[in-house]
């Protein structure tokens, strides 16, 4: 009886597996069914090939840190602010506008100190934004050093222009009520030459600072589209891996679990079977008992 019952089940697995195999075929001959992947799409498997696209997509020209030149730039200007000051204090000056000449060279030093501490602060602040594959973090880094540095650089122009009043003030007096010397004559004009080209330096550092946290901000939005889209093509690739039939989509942890039940059901198959060949000898010996 025990002998039956296996061959029963035996049979009725191998009509199960085969009306499953027919299924199979027939839904595949229709075209109604297709695997995607077991692991999610060529995306997914190879995060290496969207990290290289994202990067061509965010980098398509040599990346450029444009905090690399504004430090040479500051650095250029700390050294004419500090010339400008050198000369200031060594002109001659009118005794009946000492007062206001003081101030000016007062509020020159000043200008003279915020370079210098900038100067040196930027060397510090510049490492935040170098990177060979720069992120929205890192141009956002970038973005805001240079707005510090330009807040600090208009403060340094506001100080310079008002040397320059008290300065040039002194000069017009002087030239006005004595004659000056030849070395102090020469000794004024480098003050006012070296003066001017500060100036115009200062205002074109400012407009090319302009220009780069304007490129910057851009930079930054493309580097945070990037990002979003790999988000998306990473979500979509989630939902339409796995197994489907027709427009029917099966997570691939179903996939999975679906395998393991087809391997499972395999290894049953074979040990009924094995199972079944064992006692068949014994059942014969019962029989002819």
């Amino acid at each position: 009886m025990k002998a039956i019952r296996n061959i029963l089940g035996f049979a009725l697995i191998l009509i199960i597996l085969s009306g499953l195999g027919y299924i199979g075929w027939f839904v595949s001959k229709e075209q109604n069914i297709t695997w995607s992947s077991l692991l999610g799409s060529q995306s997914v498997a190879n995060p290496h090939n969207q990290h290289t696209s994202a990067e061509a997509t965010t980098t398509q020209t040599a990346d450029v840190n444009p905090v690399d030149n504004l430090q040479a730039k500051v650095t250029s200007s700390y050294k004419s602010i500090q010339q400008v000051a050198e000369l200031m204090s060594s002109s001659s000056v009118n005794p009946s506008l000492i007062g206001r000449y003081q101030r000016g060279l007062y509020s020159l030093s000043e200008g003279v100190y915020l370079m210098n501490q900038l100067d040196q602060n930027l060397g510090e602040m510049a490492r935040l934004t170098d990177a060979t594959d720069p992120t929205y973090q890192v141009y956002a880094n970038r973005h805001n050093v240079m707005v510090q540095t330009q807040s600090v650089l208009n403060n340094v122009s506001q100080k310079l222009s008002d040397a320059k009043e008290m300065f040039l003030s002194n000069v017009m007096t002087n030239t006005a009520e004595a004659s000056i010397e030849a070395g102090d004559v020469q000794q004024i004009n480098k003050a006012i030459y070296q003066m001017a080209q500060t100036v115009m330096e200062l205002q074109g550092m400012n407009e090319w600072l302009d220009n780069q946290i304007q490129l910057t901000m851009g930079q930054a939005e493309q580097a945070q589209l990037a990002v979003d889209a790999l988000a998306a093509e990473n979500a979509s690739n989630i939902q339409t891996s796995g197994f489907s039939i027709g427009n029917v989509q099966l997570p691939t942890l179903v996939t999975m679990l679906t395998i393991l039940f087809a391997v499972l059901m395999l290894v049953g198959i074979i040990g009924a079977t094995r199972n079944l060949v064992s006692k068949q000898p014994k059942i014969e010996n019962e029989q002819m008992v």
